[in-house]
């Protein structure tokens, strides 16, 4: 799962490209993905998905168009799956959760886990994280997303994201800045600024430093 910058979701190494099964919205099934998936094991109640994806419709149509499009859901990443329960989505205490088997791999663990690791190793190999983490973050976390994209209920973790990537930036324009290579160092300030947009004054100063 490619979650940093536009979404893609690979099986097999093919993108999945139709969400919702013969019956349901493949946007509005995307949506509902991208939900169960920021949220994790808090969940989602059924009510929040209504408001999200049909804010205006009726309690009737807007319950029919969830459990059509809940059961294209689960068909797509269950292809086995017949209606009824599904490993894929669980129902738990009124809350939906994704199955913790259906996400394989996904850039932003692989993203966070690259910055542990560059937090913590010795000196010499630290840039190599630094710079995976760097190539992971393709750019706003579920920026394309249909529905989740726009909502407020994405907020949280696209901001807290883009905030160690802003440090990210820094802790690269530094290092460059020992290897006295100005020319990076420049350029991962100039990103942190450009990204964080509250201003980022580690990133002003490493640039005045550099006397740029």
């Amino acid at each position: 799962m490619f979650a940093l910058g536009p979404l893609r979701v690979e099986r097999g190494g093919t993108p999945i490209e139709r969400w919702g099964g013969d019956k349901a919205g493949s946007r509005q099934a995307q949506g509902l993905f991208a939900f169960l998936y920021d949220r994790g094991e808090r969940g989602v109640a059924k009510d929040e998905v209504l408001e999200l994806i049909w804010p205006d419709a009726d309690l009737e149509r807007g319950d029919l168009a969830f459990h059509r499009t809940m059961s294209g859901l689960r068909s797509t990443l269950d292809p086995g799956h017949r209606g009824g329960s599904s490993a894929a989505v669980r129902f738990v205490n009124d809350r939906y959760r994704l199955g913790r088997a259906v996400v394989a791999w996904s850039d932003v663990d692989a993203f966070l886990g690259a910055l542990d690791a560059a937090a913590a190793t010795d000196r010499p190999d630290r840039l190599r994280f630094l710079e995976e983490a760097r190539r992971l973050y393709r750019g706003e976390y579920l920026d394309d997303c249909p529905y989740y994209g726009d909502s407020v209920f994405v907020e949280e973790r696209r901001a807290l994201l883009r905030g160690r990537f802003v440090d990210l930036m820094v802790a690269i324009g530094e290092r460059y800045e020992t290897l006295e290579d100005r020319m990076s160092a420049a350029a991962a300030f100039r990103e942190a600024i450009q990204r964080a947009p509250a201003g980022c004054p580690p990133a002003v100063a490493g640039l005045g430093r550099l006397g740029l």
